[in-house]
């Protein structure tokens, strides 16, 4: 019955396995989307004797994997070319800065710069949320045809891609306390303390550009095609302790 558990866990965790690989077949397509692996975990062991000077220990190594957690590849993507004034790619460490139009939101960050103008001129990210220059606290306004912003203390967006990474939010703590959001895999929120602002040094803003995703499909398809044999294999294991167990059992009666 326990190894019968086990293998259960098992199928549970190459389930989610495969559910991590076709999200990043997914987002390979998707930009500034940032690639996940799933590290797994075993069960308990089983030492039936231990070792001495004339033998070896008998010992049984986990019978079950179980999911330890997950982690996201921050590296940085390809920059391609855009033809929009208003899109950016990140060239180094940092986030773009999200929040609603007042500011009064939770902060949410992104490497996707893949911003549009909205009626007034405010930089919109695809979530629906605006992009803000961290150090001003400030909405960044597309002067790329000239005139005047609504206020004048908004931020121009050629000054925003100037001033490089101090645009930007630095996660100074380990990235992979970043947790995914409601609007998707590309907008993360910090459940930390505090945040950091970026430097001309961490980072350069490129205009007219979008990063790519970092997913390889290279190593994505021959994964999944592992990830399925091991899901074949451990459900014809299941079978056989089934079969096993249901013998077991006519004997007794």
């Amino acid at each position: 019955m326990g190894n019968s558990l086990n293998t259960i866990q098992s199928l549970k965790t190459v389930d989610a396995w495969i559910d991590t690989i076709n999200a990043n077949i997914n987002g390979g397509v998707r930009t500034g989307y940032k690639s996940s692996r799933l590290k797994f975990g075993g069960s308990n062991v089983n030492v039936q004797r231990g070792g001495n000077a004339t033998s070896s220990p008998l010992q049984f190594a986990e019978t079950g994997l179980s999911a330890a957690n997950t982690i996201i590849d921050f590296s940085q993507g390809a920059v391609t070319a855009s033809t929009e004034n208003t899109h950016m790619a990140i060239q180094g460490a940092g986030f773009f800065l999200l929040n609603n139009v007042t500011g009064t939101s939770t902060d949410m960050f992104t490497r996707d710069g893949e911003f549009r103008g909205d009626a007034q001129g405010y930089l919109v990210h695809t979530s629906g949320l605006y992009l803000f220059d961290p150090a001003s606290n400030e909405l960044v306004w597309d002067n790329s045809n000239g005139g005047t912003p609504p206020n004048a203390f908004d931020i121009l967006l050629s000054a925003f891609v100037a001033q490089g990474g101090g645009g930007l939010i630095d996660v100074a703590a380990d990235k992979q306390t970043l947790q995914y959001t409601r609007f998707g895999s590309t907008v993360f929120e910090y459940p930390g303390a505090t945040t950091g602002i970026g430097t001309t040094a961490t980072a350069t803003i490129l205009q007219k550009s979008l990063e790519a995703s970092n997913a390889s499909m290279t190593q994505s398809v021959p994964e999944l095609s592992l990830a399925q044999k091991m899901f074949s294999a451990l459900t014809k294991v299941l079978q056989i302790s089934q079969t096993n167990a249901d013998a077991i059992l006519s004997l007794i009666r």
